[in-house]
């Protein structure tokens, strides 16, 4: 109870993993195009259930 919640959690709640500080762009893009292809893979799964 004590725990302070991380800025990921504080972050609407939809980041739970919260970054390292020393983190590298490399990382931060690949982050970002994997999160993008979710999404995408996502929007293509409820078009079709639709």
């Amino acid at each position: 109870m004590g725990q302070r919640p991380s800025r990921g959690q504080l972050d609407g709640g939809t980041q739970k993993i919260d970054p390292p500080p020393s983190h590298t762009d490399e990382e931060e893009q690949s982050l970002l195009a994997l999160m993008g292809s979710l999404s995408i893979q996502l929007l293509r799964e409820g078009r079709g259930q639709r």
